[in-house]
């Protein structure tokens, strides 16, 4: 709520003023609009005024009026008592009280004073203002929409009054009918923080995101140390996909598991796997149940070939309830490196069940069993991995050795040929160890003239 301004002019001031007194008055209006606005330097200016004429009332209520800014409500109350008694017709002392009662937590007192105020004056838009900042305080948006609209009814184009039904307005999840208010408020206020920060979530409310960016730019540039804008500005900016502009609002202020993880994330997706891994480990220690976080974290590792490390992290993804395809499979694949493949099937089985087509699944399955001596079961692993797209030598290699042990011949040498083809290198050496064996898996290709010629092809 927006408390009362500065009386400019002596409003209100019946009978003569002395010289000395409004020289005081005058030195103290001097500072309304500057730092020192609401200041003990303005204190002692109408203090002053006040000493040489006590029946000085514009002086008192602006007296007042600081100390309530100020939060000094003892003296502010001492003041509008004197000023009541001094001018018991005016309306401004009681409905300042009311302020008063209002940010000392006196609410039913605070509604009473200004129930009595209307039916003096039912058409002094500055109660009907008051109003509606009383039912704003108690978060009842759709009384403060009514006392406001009658307000500006009252006094049209007030911006005080606008800012606030905005506000009422926005509340209420209306804000194509806040923008208006918040722009006429602006008119009157271009330098207003919050008035640029309410306008911005607005518009992003609305959709208008880069008319949202405008006027965060705006409140940011008034307050650069602000966090809520440079959080919600970094958050926009990474919605419209400008990741520098985003991390160069999230870093020195990153406090939160989300602002960590996003510039974990930045990092991540720019290759800077240092920064990412630093940033999401952070953002972990303060949420160590967030499965999301170990994912990325996982990810991470698995890319930079971290296996155990990766493991360990998809592990914790998991416990903390994050669950597809993708997880499964690099968790699979992650204890398939470490040769731990009677924990690698399973995950590689709920992988495939979650997507039947993965070629990768299929051919880090295929490899798990046949470590796990279930090369018949690999077989279709294998042969789905390749029609999947996945063209790894290792894959020819097996196939080779599983169609030639079906008496397969012919699909046999193809596999053989494709394998060698890719790595003859590790392979032939492989195939001469191989054919030491007096039984081998081979036996339906090793006398056949097309598998002397392959080989000789190769050796060549």
């Amino acid at each position: 709520m927006r408390i009362g301004t500065l009386l400019l002019l002596l409003t209100f001031q019946t009978g003569p003023v002395a010289p000395e007194a409004l020289r005081w008055f005058q030195l103290g209006e001097d500072m309304i609009g500057t730092s020192h606005a609401y200041s003990e330097r303005q204190v002692k200016c109408f203090r002053e005024a006040l000493e040489i004429q006590p029946d000085f009332t514009a002086a008192r209520y602006n007296l007042a009026l600081i100390y309530l800014h100020q939060g000094e409500f003892e003296q502010a109350r001492a003041e509008l008592d004197t000023l009541i008694a001094q001018e018991p017709d005016q309306l401004r002392g009681p409905l300042l009280r009311a302020e008063l009662l209002l940010r000392t937590g006196k609410w039913e007192e605070a509604r009473t004073q200004v129930a009595e105020l209307k039916e003096k004056d039912p058409e002094n838009p500055r109660i009907w203002h008051f109003e509606g900042n009383l039912a704003l305080q108690r978060e009842e948006w759709a009384a403060a929409q009514e006392s406001l609209q009658k307000a500006l009814q009252l006094a049209p184009g007030d911006p005080d009054v606008c800012y606030d039904l905005a506000n009422a307005l926005q509340q209420l999840d209306h804000p194509e009918q806040a923008l208006p208010h918040y722009q006429t408020f602006l008119q009157a206020y271009p330098n207003d923080f919050e008035g640029h920060l309410l306008l911005g979530i607005a518009l992003q409310d609305l959709g208008k995101n880069q008319e949202a960016v405008q006027h965060y730019r705006i409140a940011e540039s008034i307050r650069p140390d602000d966090q809520e804008v440079r959080r919600r500005l970094a958050y926009l900016y990474l919605e419209l996909g400008d990741t520098s502009q985003a991390e160069t609002r999230l870093q020195g202020n990153a406090r939160s598991v989300s602002d960590l993880a996003n510039l974990g994330i930045i990092a991540y997706q720019q290759g800077r796997l240092d920064e990412a891994e630093h940033y999401l480990r952070e953002a972990a220690k303060l949420e160590p149940s967030n499965g999301e976080l170990w994912a990325h974290l996982a990810d991470l590792y698995f890319e930079r070939r971290k296996d155990a490390a990766a493991a360990d992290a998809y592990q914790k993804a998991l416990a903390g309830g994050t669950r597809d395809h993708d997880l499964l499979l690099n968790l699979g694949t992650a204890l398939a490196n470490l040769r731990k493949n009677e924990q690698a099937a399973p995950l590689l089985e709920q992988a495939l069940e979650l997507d039947p087509q993965s070629a990768a699944a299929h051919y880090h399955l295929a490899v798990v069993l046949e470590r796990l001596d279930r090369s018949d079961e690999s077989f279709p692993h294998y042969q789905a991995a390749l029609a999947g797209g996945i063209e790894k030598a290792q894959a020819h290699f097996r196939l080779a050795f599983l169609f030639a042990r079906n008496s397969q011949p012919e699909k046999a040498i193809q596999h053989l040929e494709k394998a060698l083809e890719k790595e003859a290198e590790r392979y032939l050496p492989q195939i001469d160890q191989e054919l030491l064996k007096i039984h081998s898996d081979l036996d339906a290709i090793r006398y056949t003239s097309a598998f002397a010629e392959l080989l000789d092809k190769f050796r060549k």
